[in-house]
């Protein structure tokens, strides 16, 4: 849910604002007022990357602006950390900066993993983690999403101690998740995908049929093609052994 406590919309509706704004932007476009009306408007019309933007040019936005700024900036941190995580990072940077909570440090955590700085990211959602965990509140969803990325950062770090301790965690919440594994055989077939482009066919073909073993039926169909087109590239392929 989108917080707008403090901030006054007046009689105008959501799309009126912005067209204010917008209009008033044109002959004062540093003005950092307007900058966070706009921003504002655009955070309650779902455009989080837009309002991320617009916030950033008012450094000294109005204290009412606070907690759609943070909001702002860490819906649109989660949704460019695959696309842009650099950009991903500085917004859940802020995001944090503003309102350190789980879902702050959420987004900057996946960011960071997207980024390929999983050790940063292990720091980050082990805090959001901890923070979600300690509020009786938070739903079974949450913590499963919170665990699953916490995962996915122990085994891109190489941790797979962390990793098993957290895949058994997720299971306890929630014994009908199949997000462990199939966390499980992504990393495998990721490992089998680069083997596959290095020309280690042979292990590339080990590491499909773990994952498939692994990442449940999910996965099945796409990791034992892979394995068959591996088996194609050997001077003796073996068919039957699939």
């Amino acid at each position: 849910d989108r917080d707008v406590t403090g901030v006054q919309t007046c009689a105008l509706p959501i799309s009126g604002l912005l067209a204010k704004a917008c209009c008033a932007l044109a002959s004062s476009p540093d003005d950092p007022v307007l900058n966070a009306e706009l921003g504002a408007a655009q955070f309650f019309l779902n455009d989080d990357t837009d309002a991320a933007a617009s916030f950033d040019k008012s450094p000294s936005m109005p204290k009412e602006f606070a907690t759609v700024a943070a909001q702002a900036y860490q819906l649109a941190a989660a949704k460019l950390a695959t696309s842009n995580p650099q950009q991903a990072q500085q917004y859940g940077q802020k995001a944090v900066a503003m309102a350190p909570g789980a879902g702050s440090y959420f987004a900057l955590g996946t960011a960071e993993l997207e980024g390929g700085d999983a050790a940063q990211a292990i720091l980050d959602l082990k805090k959001s983690r901890d923070e979600a965990f300690s509020d009786p509140k938070t739903d079974l969803k949450s913590r499963v999403s919170i665990d699953s990325e916490l995962m996915q950062a122990y085994l891109k770090s190489g941790d797979n101690t962390d990793a098993a301790d957290t895949a058994n965690e997720i299971k306890r919440l929630d014994p009908n998740s199949d997000a462990a594994q199939t966390i499980a055989g992504n990393q495998l077939m990721t490992k089998a995908n680069a083997e596959s482009k290095s020309g280690a066919h042979q292990q590339a073909i080990a590491d499909y049929e773990k994952a498939a073993q692994v990442g449940g039926a999910k996965l099945a169909v796409t990791v034992y093609a892979g394995a068959a087109l591996e088996q194609s590239h050997l001077d003796k392929p073996d068919y039957d052994a699939m």
